[in-house]
């Protein structure tokens, strides 16, 4: 909510505007609608390497011919695990083998469930419900290299 993006997608037909139907784990389904189904197998898979291709550019041919694959476990294990690497590297402090496993027990009891654990009371109005005076082009997204 909130972003030019979302106005963007909304006023172009891409996303109803219906944030209650999105689901805390992107890998699983997309909210969004495509011009074909081709299209929307390609998007999802590409979700799933994103992270390791922002990383490893030389990397996409050999991706690309596994973007018209049936979107599968395979793959999302595959993102999370690359997208868990990652975000572990933006910790500031090192994990104990406890941290570490509290931390994973969350993740597959919260996030690969598909809860809606961390969605905020914002991600539950359409844009048309936020007030006018509110800035749509701003996160509070903590960039990580």
């Amino acid at each position: 909510p909130k972003l030019e993006m979302t106005r963007y997608a909304i006023e172009n037909g891409y996303f109803d505007g219906n944030f209650d139907s999105l689901n805390s784990n992107y890998y699983h389904g997309s909210v969004l609608k495509f011009a074909s189904e081709r299209d929307k197998i390609r998007i999802l898979n590409l979700r799933c390497f994103f992270s390791f291709l922002a990383h490893h550019p030389w990397a996409m041919p050999l991706v690309r011919p596994l973007l018209d694959r049936k979107p599968n476990a395979a793959f999302r294990w595959f993102g999370d695990l690359v997208d868990g690497y990652y975000l572990k590297r933006c910790v500031a402090y090192r994990f104990s083998l406890g941290d570490f496993m509290t931390t994973l027990r969350h993740y597959l009891t919260n996030y690969r469930q598909g809860s809606s654990a961390g969605r905020t009371a914002e991600a539950r109005h359409t844009v048309a419900d936020t007030a006018a005076d509110v800035r749509l082009d701003k996160t509070q997204s903590p960039v990580c290299n």
